[in-house]
């Protein structure tokens, strides 16, 4: 009868060892699987990263080369020139660099606009049409942070592939791109391109 304490506990951890041992098993495996889930999950993390940031780039500098081709046009170097009012040749030019500047938001998709500010006559050139840059102002970049007389001598600068964040009124988060015309003098600007897509987009396709 003393035996049957011993021959009982024995069989208790026999049943204890059988089941240990597929839970342990079961961690184990458990355990391998979290890791290499977590592994590719990593490296499917990083090659998305790579791309957006390669696809981040590439539209940078299209966006880059859109603002140097506009500055390098000959039609804006023309328009650039004049000072007082435009005359009946000017004010044809401005059609037709309207006209292609539609075309060009048109055929680039990941473009919110482009427009042109000419400095000497305070004009911009706009794919909604040309227009004083006080209206233009008003009716498509008031914000609260840049007043017009701010926003105005912005534009009136020189800039070299500069960025510009800003608030419209109505919520949308904008970042310009801005590229003075080549011929203009150290320091000054005859006219400015500024190209944009709304920050929101974050630039993904």
């Amino acid at each position: 009868m003393k035996r049957k304490p011993k021959i009982y506990i024995q069989m208790f951890l026999s049943y204890l060892v059988m089941l240990v041992i597929p839970i342990a098993a079961a961690a184990v495996i458990y355990g391998y699987s979290r890791q290499v889930i977590r592994s590719q999950t990593e490296k499917m993390n990083d090659n998305l990263l790579e791309m957006i940031q390669r696809d981040l780039d590439q539209r940078v500098s299209d966006v880059q080369k859109i603002a140097a081709r506009l500055a390098m046009d000959t039609r804006v170097q023309m328009i650039s020139k004049v000072k007082g009012k435009f005359g009946t040749e000017d004010q044809m030019s401005l059609y037709y660099l309207y006209n292609d500047l539609q075309s060009l938001a048109l055929s680039e998709d990941f473009i919110s606009d482009v427009f042109i500010y000419f400095n000497n006559t305070q004009t911009v050139c706009d794919i909604n049409g040309n227009m004083s840059a006080e209206l233009f102002y008003d009716l498509y970049y008031r914000n609260a942070e840049y007043p017009l007389e701010w926003f105005q001598e912005y534009m009136g600068r020189s800039h070299y592939n500069d960025t510009l964040k800003i608030r419209r009124e109505n919520g949308d988060d904008i970042l310009l791109f801005t590229m003075s015309t080549l011929n203009s003098y150290v320091g000054e600007s005859t006219a400015t391109v500024f190209v944009f897509r709304n920050w929101q987009d974050a630039w993904i396709p």
